[in-house]
């Protein structure tokens, strides 16, 4: 076998492997062996009849096909192998032709990007909106709630406090709830005054009530409650108090600081506070400030790729969209009649987004090739089990999603470029040395322009986007990004 690789354009090759005249008498042999022993041929035994005579009878187009179809994997795997072409992707057939017997492949190779300069990029930052005395005061504060006990009170119930219940409930002449016991905390929504739920209602009955005592009144649910046991009906309780009790909180000092931390001291707690609040706030802006750049950087950025590779993350996807719809016993074309549009519509739509996507994931991948930032296969694990269980799928869903290359993929950019965003905001921070190398002046001027007031409140858009296939949520597009797998 002789292999011709031919550069194509747009990251492809083009595959050229031309068999000799007796590596194809081999493979008509075995073709006529195998095809022999399930045809009765006269004067012979099942598998037994001469090439010559099994080729007369079946013709050779029969031991040709049988050829491609038993030996067609194995040719296709030594075709890579022999080429030496390291494929992005599936290649794809594109001739067969016989005497000779020729196979040509197209083959997605590695995407070309250059990454436009961003090394040079410095911006001035806004000053981090200082943690005031009254922030300190309200996680203590939480710290002392968290950490409350409730000791038996002779007072009046209010609300805040909890109280012990022997509870009766009646529909009518129809009893729900027999004398039973319970612990209820009294608590008034926001709008208690203007507009009372059922929950307020019933802590207004128990306000002031003491230990011994006991009450009957009736309240109206409305038909909207979520219980059909209530719903819609007046129901008549009758409570007794067996007890009342207070929240006792714990002084604000050094004996809380050691329960609720590992510091001694109240100041060593309200310090580390401090400084998470300003490092949380820190790392907000980062965001921020990292994604603009990262966008810019993208835009200004050069990538080219396979489009055989662009079809076959198109086709996956369509694939993904289709399960998922199916997880909610919805088909696509049902997806597409309520959305009020085609499968071109859509088809072309999803390209879009998916051509974007790419070249995002592309650019991430070079900047973190240059900068030797990496993805560990426990960050992947790790974040895959947090995904899973925001997401409600059955058993068989589970499985498809953790086992999908697709999903392992999208997890990897998605950390990935994290990880380049914050390196981005050390860059312009200053924080990492610039490049013996020109600066780019119209990177840094757009993201200058784009960045000029930096404020962690700021909505920025993520760095890749999705067809809405599903009306509240969509799994992202699968997009393979460069090799970078080592620990780091």
């Amino acid at each position: 076998m002789e292999i011709t690789n031919e550069a194509l354009e747009r990251c492809e090759t083009l595959v050229i492997a031309e068999y000799s005249n007796k590596e194809v008498e081999k493979l008509y042999q075995k073709a006529a062996r195998k095809l022999s022993r399930g045809y009765k041929i006269p004067g012979f035994r099942p598998g037994k009849a001469p090439y010559q005579v099994v080729a007369r009878r079946l013709g050779i187009d029969t031991l040709r096909d049988h050829a491609l179809q038993e030996d067609g994997e194995r040719m296709y795997n030594k075709i890579l192998e022999t080429s030496g072409v390291e494929a992005y992707g599936q290649a794809n057939l594109e001739n067969i032709t016989w005497d000779p017997l020729v196979i040509k492949l197209r083959l997605p190779t590695a995407p070309m990007v250059t990454a436009s300069n961003y090394r040079d990029i410095r911006l001035e930052f806004e000053p981090i909106r200082p943690v005031t005395e009254e922030e300190i005061h309200t996680l203590l504060a939480q710290y002392q709630e968290q950490n409350a006990t409730w000791v038996p009170s002779d007072k009046p119930a209010e609300v805040g406090d909890s109280v012990s219940i022997l509870v009766t409930e009646r529909d009518g002449n129809t009893v729900i709830t027999d004398n039973e016991s319970a612990d209820y905390v009294l608590f008034l929504s926001e709008a208690a005054n203007r507009n009372p739920t059922p929950d307020d209602k019933f802590t207004e009955a128990l306000i002031g009530l003491r230990e011994g005592e006991e009450k009957e009144f009736t309240i109206t649910y409305p038909k909207s409650f979520s219980n059909p046991m209530y719903s819609g009906k007046n129901i008549t309780t009758c409570i007794e108090i067996s007890g009342v009790k207070v929240k006792e909180l714990d002084p604000v000092d050094d004996d809380l600081a050691q329960t609720v931390s590992d510091v001694d001291t109240l100041d060593e707690l309200k310090t580390m506070l401090r400084t998470n609040i300003e490092q949380q706030r820190e790392g907000e802006q980062d965001e921020v400030i990292g994604k603009e750049i990262l966008h810019k950087v993208i835009e200004l950025s050069e990538a080219s790729w396979s489009p055989l590779f662009e079809e076959q993350t198109l086709q996956q996807y369509f694939k993904e969209q289709e399960l998922l719809l199916e997880q909610r016993n919805l088909r696509f074309e049902d997806y597409l009649e309520i959305q009020k549009t085609t499968k071109k519509e859509w088809e072309n739509e999803a390209r879009k987004i998916i051509a974007s996507n790419l070249k995002s994931s592309f650019v991430v991948g070079e900047i973190a090739e240059q900068e030797n930032i990496y993805i560990s296969e426990q960050e992947i694990s790790s974040q895959t089990q947090v995904m899973l269980q925001s997401m409600q799928l059955d058993k068989a869903g589970r499985k498809q999603f953790l086992e999908s290359p697709q999903t392992r993929d999208t997890v990897k950019i998605t950390l990935l470029s994290d990880k380049v965003v914050h390196f981005l905001a050390q860059v312009a921070r200053g924080n990492v040395p610039a490049k013996a190398s020109t600066t780019d002046d119209a990177v840094e001027a757009e993201v200058s322009d784009a960045t000029d007031e930096v404020s962690a409140d700021t909505d920025v858009a993520e760095v890749s986007d999705t067809p809405d296939v599903e009306a509240a949520s969509t799994d992202e597009v699968s997009a393979d990004a460069p090799d970078s797998e080592k620990t780091g």
